[in-house]
């Protein structure tokens, strides 16, 4: 079909249409402005530490009435004409560039200009260059044009300040000398009332959500970014957070992006001719959660060829393992493809990118690569919890022992008094005490316990009580590893050469044990009231066996009778001594 082309006509209710859908807050659209001030100087070639830009704020009462934004190039009507005015041009931001394939942070040139025509009652931009001034901006009716009086009008540097309302701050004296020689010029940037948006109404909410935001925490990094509060003459330099990282990774993971994913049952590829490099992830940890004013740092930066061209909060990459730990992990992730003219994924705004195959793949392999750092820092927790739950049970374990030795010198003298176990009464010179398994020989010597060898060895008035995966083997000195039991050992347990030793072991290894170290942790009540009914436990057993010595006939009744009665006075006398141990959330209290 042969046609006479004619120029695209849009109605300026498209405006609207698309404006609208941007829905910008203010630290977004600061964002843009800041961008669009440092691609001014890019174009100018000015190195980052000499790109000045200067953020004012005005408040009425606790209410924002104007917000500017400064930097110290200028435009001149061409490029009012050429770039500032035009809307969804691709090159916008590298007009007037001395570089021609010059790398900008700005995409299309519509967030900044739709920033001052949706947020903004009026808004302007005041620019001076080459000795000339103009000003453009928005009317009330959204409609732009230049301000009458102020189409390239020539004027004076020192009165250029004044009309733009600057000439009172503290500027950096390079920059009055380049403005003094004219080798430099300015562009403020005013919006006049600004829309109120939850969240963003009041200046310090505000600036908090600009250092944070991903698009302005980049430059304010790495360039010299000010702000200034209402009738301020001073510049107070902007600083992004310093994240310190999380013992144990201090280093960045950096992950290389496979050649190809599959997604969906589909190769995705990442290298093409013109892109043979995949690109790389770097997940980064910090000390502290992520959360309240850092929770958008809790984010992976897509960063392209200049800046960033998408941002995706962790939870958005999808549900993850080990949720705990996503919070502490934050980075940043270079795929060179993502920007391929044939089949790009940048959107115009730079916040999300656009959803086809190629980045669903991305970002759920990114998804996977953050759930396994997570998964490798779950894991180190639960090794140092339980090294604090291993010291922490030493403690309690030591505590209740001393309480059960001085509970059963007053109960077994009570109970068994001229009659009791040897070491009591004060008829076994060598202080030895009972256990299951005690032999008697003839003439009513006994036997002492022996390990190894014929050597006697004393044994204990009463048994010690060791955990295990906590304590040594104390029967075997050259031991370099802690004893453990199986998890189908008793929950109270001796082996043979245990029991003359007068030894008992706290099996931590069972399951019921297990699951409350897990999930209450040593410190809690609930192990405590674990570990004080094995001592119950192991207080039976000994009356029990007691009781067998001092009566060669035994019923069940009397067997009953017995535990009754020792387990009452454990109760007891733990409901006086061991309150705090049993019942106390955090165990600052010792045995009285």
């Amino acid at each position: 079909m042969a046609i006479k082309v004619q120029p695209f006509v849009i109605d300026e209710a498209v405006l609207d249409l698309i404006g609208n859908e941007f829905r910008f807050d203010h630290a977004k659209g600061l964002a843009e402005w800041l961008k669009n001030s440092s691609d001014a100087y890019l174009r100018e070639g000015v190195p980052d530490a000499n790109q000045v830009m200067i953020v004012p704020f005005t408040e009425t009462g606790k209410s924002l009435t104007r917000i500017e934004c400064i930097d110290f190039v200028g435009m001149s009507k061409r490029q009012i004409d050429e770039a500032f005015k035009r809307f969804f041009d691709p090159q916008a931001a590298k007009k007037g560039a001395k570089q021609p394939d010059l790398k900008t942070l700005g995409g299309h040139g519509n967030g900044g200009k739709f920033y001052m025509r949706q947020m903004f009652k009026t808004s302007r931009a005041i620019t001076y260059r080459d000795g000339l001034m103009n000003i453009f901006g928005f009317n009330a009716q959204r409609q732009y044009g230049f301000e009458q009086r102020f189409e390239n009008r020539k004027i004076d540097w020192d009165e250029a300040l004044t009309t733009a309302g600057i000439d009172k701050l503290h500027l950096p004296e390079e920059i009055i000398d380049q403005l003094r020689h004219g080798t430099t010029g300015f562009t403020v940037v005013i919006g006049e009332k600004p829309e109120r948006v939850k969240g963003t109404s009041t200046l310090k909410v505000l600036l908090d959500k600009l250092i944070f935001h991903p698009q302005a925490r980049r430059l304010i990094e790495r360039k010299p970014v000010f702000a200034v509060f209402n009738d301020e003459k001073e510049l107070h330099r902007l600083t992004a957070p310093k994240l310190e990282p999380k013992e144990g990774f201090e280093l960045p993971t950096i992950i290389e992006i496979p050649s190809s994913l599959t997604h969906e049952g589909e190769t995705i590829t990442f290298t093409s001719a013109n892109y043979a490099v995949p690109g790389w992830l770097r997940l980064k940890t910090s000390s502290e959660p992520l959360r309240g004013n850092l929770s958008t740092l809790n984010a992976i930066d897509f960063i392209g060829e200049v800046g960033v061209i998408g941002n995706y909060r962790v939870h958005e990459l999808g549900a993850t393992r080990f949720s705990g730990q996503v919070e502490f992990i934050y980075g940043e992730c270079e795929c060179p493809i993502l920007e391929d003219p044939d089949h790009d994924s940048v959107r115009n705004d730079r916040q999300k990118l656009i959803e086809n195959d190629r980045t669903n793949a991305l970002l759920e392999w990114v998804r996977e690569q953050v759930e396994s750092l997570a998964e490798r820092m779950e894991t180190k927790n639960r090794q140092e919890r339980k090294a604090q739950d291993r010291k922490n049970t030493s403690a309690l374990n030591e505590i209740l022992n001393r309480w059960k030795d001085r509970f059963m010198n007053q109960v077994w003298t009570e109970m068994f008094a001229g009659q009791g176990p040897a070491g009591v009464s004060g008829a076994d010179k060598t202080g030895g005490g009972v256990g299951k398994g005690h032999q008697e020989h003839g003439g009513g010597k006994k036997t002492e316990g022996q390990e190894g060898g014929s050597e006697k060895v004393r044994k204990p008035r009463f048994p010690q009580v060791l955990v295990s995966g906590q304590d040594h083997n104390p029967l075997d000195p050259l031991a370099t590893v802690l004893f453990t039991c199986d998890p189908r050992h008793p929950a109270v347990y001796q082996r043979t050469k245990d029991v003359p030793a007068g030894i008992y072991w706290i099996n931590t290894s069972r399951p019921l044990a297990e699951k409350v170290i897990n999930e209450y942790t040593a410190d809690s009540p609930r192990w405590r009231e674990y570990l004080f009914q094995r001592y119950v436990e192991i207080i039976q057993k000994e009356a029990v066996y007691q009781l067998g010595k001092m009566s060669a006939t035994l019923s069940a009744d009397d067997v009953i009778r017995q535990l009754d009665d020792v387990t009452t006075r454990v109760h007891d006398q733990a409901a006086k001594d061991l309150s705090s141990f049993l019942f106390q959330e955090s165990l600052n209290a010792t045995i009285k």
